[in-house]
């Protein structure tokens, strides 16, 4: 997703809901002075996440996400 302006690193986690419809939960490193709405955006237009319910966090540190699931 580094791809993407504005993305420094970005975590996807996917998972299935009780229907078995599958959810994506994007967690967004963004680049010193990139808008968050705007790396939002991108990250949902994007082809990877067409069609598939996807939510997207931008957080300060993806390290500090990770140490918190560990």
């Amino acid at each position: 997703m580094a791809h993407l302006p504005g993305v420094k690193d970005a975590l996807v986690g996917e998972y299935r809901g009780d229907g078995g419809a599958l959810q994506r939960y994007v967690y967004v490193e963004r680049e010193r002075g990139a808008d968050g709405g705007q790396v939002r955006t991108a990250i949902l237009a994007d082809p990877m996440f067409a069609g598939e319910a996807t939510q997207v966090f931008v957080v300060d540190s993806l390290s500090e996400i990770e140490a918190e699931a560990g």
